[in-house]
Parts: structure tokens; C-alpha cells; sequence
């Protein structure tokens, strides 16, 4: 279930210990604030934004998902990325793949743009897999710029997936 983030909600959330082997350092409680303020800035911006997730059995806030602009300089973007980011307690349930379907569904229907993409570190096979189930394809490899040279998660594979490709996948 995708909803708004609310700011004493789940942003709190946002710093409980889960695995970030992926997605950086955990955030303090003004950090955590801080990024829910720029969500809902580009909703107001861009109609689309990160959308909090939430367990359809339980109401338990177990990550987000949503579209993102992509402005860092590499030969894609800028672009619009489909994301997600789950608690590791709940990985392995199906939960990124389901919301991200939904979440390409309202990119392309509901706000027309022509095509997505998603990145992630190379070693990060779990997002990947979520990519190519979701109907993705593989496009490239890069070293994301704003990775520390030394880190293992600076090679980054990037899929891509266009609206005509999603339109025909739904009619098959």
C-alpha cells in the first residue's frame, strides 16, 4: 500500500537499524525530517515523488518506493528513477516488485512519462532481480560519481524500461 509520508510517522522510521549495505549511512532523526520535507517538496513540484510503504495485513510502515528525478552527471540523466527501499525484515516477501509494478503503472498512466530507470550496485542482486521482474531491462554499467572511489558499491548496473515496453507486457 503506497501513502504520503506523514513527518512524525515515518520519518522516525527512516533511522531504525536495518541493513543500508546498499543505500548508505542510517539517518538521524533531522536528517530522516529533512529528506521527508524533500519528498514532499517534489510532490509539490513534480506530482510524484517517494511514497511510504505500508503492509496491506498489519499497517506496519516497511520502507518506500516512487519515482525520483535523477540529476547526477552520467550520459542518462537526467531521468526519472523508480526506487525502492525496504526494512530488511522484510525482504524476500515480494513487497519491492509488487509496489514497484504499481509505481511503474503510475508513472506511465497516470503521469505519461515515456520511460524509467533504476540503478543500483553491482553487488546488489536483490534490487536487480526486483528490476528484471518487474519487466526491466539491463542497459549499462558506470561508476556512480557520487560513490567514494574506494567502495565496493561504486560500480553501478542501470535498467531502463519504456513506457511502449510496459503498454505491450500488460497486453501480453
Amino acid at each position: 500500500y503506497l501513502k504520503h509520508f506523514t513527518p512524525l510517522g515515518e520519518s522516525c522510521v527512516l533511522i531504525h537499524p536495518t541493513d543500508h549495505k546498499f543505500g548508505g549511512d542510517r539517518l538521524s532523526a533531522e536528517e530522516s525530517d529533512r529528506f521527508v520535507e524533500k519528498i514532499e517538496r517534489a510532490f509539490e513540484v513534480d506530482g510524484f515523488s517517494l511514497w511510504a510503504l505500508e503492509r496491506k495485513d498489519t499497517k506496519e510502515f516497511i520502507g518506500y518506493t516512487g519515482l525520483w528525478r535523477s540529476t547526477f552527471e552520467s550520459d542518462f540523466n537526467p531521468s526519472i528513477e523508480i526506487g525502492w527501499r525496504l526494512d530488511v525484515r522484510h525482504w524476500g516477501f515480494g513487497f519491492a516488485s509488487e509496489a514497484a509494478k504499481e509505481v511503474l503503472r503510475i508513472g506511465f498512466e497516470e503521469f505519461g512519462l515515456d520511460e524509467l530507470v533504476s540503478f543500483t550496485a553491482e553487488v546488489n542482486e536483490r534490487s536487480t532481480k526486483v528490476m528484471r521482474r518487474i519487466g526491466m531491462e539491463y542497459s549499462d554499467t558506470f561508476i556512480h560519481p557520487k560513490v567514494d572511489e574506494s567502495s565496493v558499491l561504486k560500480t553501478h548496473v542501470l535498467f531502463k524500461i519504456s513506457q511502449d515496453t510496459f503498454t505491450s507486457r500488460l497486453k501480453s
